[in-house]
């Protein structure tokens, strides 16, 4: 085989997340191919922007998303989107690096990486993202149904992001599969 290494954000293909991904993309030695050249272009979309119509919350996401003690504690002592999480507002008021992995997001850009635990925070509420938010974050559709929302963003977090795929798998289909034909 004749492998080729890729480095993606998730970002540059529509996703409205921030996330590094690795890609190894591979040909049999004896296909005569060029060589695959993954070019992302799409614009960013902001969290803001792929959320707007999701903002106005049902009962059961209220009581879902309620701060806990540290957002309670931590969310106002820090500036959406500042990428530190609750890290930098622990160290200012304790000297102690707590609560790294809770990140503020900023609507304005897209999102952090959204990871398996539930560490994302609201830009303008404290409160924790609904399933329906991170559905959008990361690009499932609005009808992907999970269990639990806990589990559902355990799955988000947990997953190359479907959008991102799509658009690797786009360009090798573009690029070989069609060119082969």
């Amino acid at each position: 085989y004749k492998p080729q290494l890729f480095l993606v954000n998730a970002a540059d293909c529509g996703v409205p997340q921030r996330r590094e991904r690795v890609f190894f993309c591979a040909l049999r030695e004896d296909i005569d191919a060029p060589p695959l050249k993954l070019e992302m272009k799409h614009r960013w979309i902001s969290a803001g922007e792929a959320t707007r119509d999701v903002q106005v919350l049902t009962a059961a996401e209220v009581v879902d998303t309620k701060p806990a003690q540290m957002d309670l504690k931590w969310w106002h002592k820090t500036k959406k989107g500042d990428g530190s999480g609750y890290a930098t507002a622990t160290v200012k008021k304790t000297g102690k690096r707590t609560g790294f992995n809770t990140i503020r997001l900023d609507d304005s850009l897209p999102a952090n990486t959204l990871t398996a635990g539930d560490s994302m925070r609201h830009w303008d509420e404290c409160r924790k993202l609904t399933l329906r938010e991170w559905k959008r974050l990361g690009s499932f559709p609005d009808d992907y149904k999970a269990k639990t929302d806990k589990i559902g963003k355990y799955m988000v977090g947990m997953s190359v992001p479907p959008r991102m795929m799509e658009s690797v798998a786009r360009q090798v289909i573009e690029q070989w599969i069609e060119k082969a034909r």
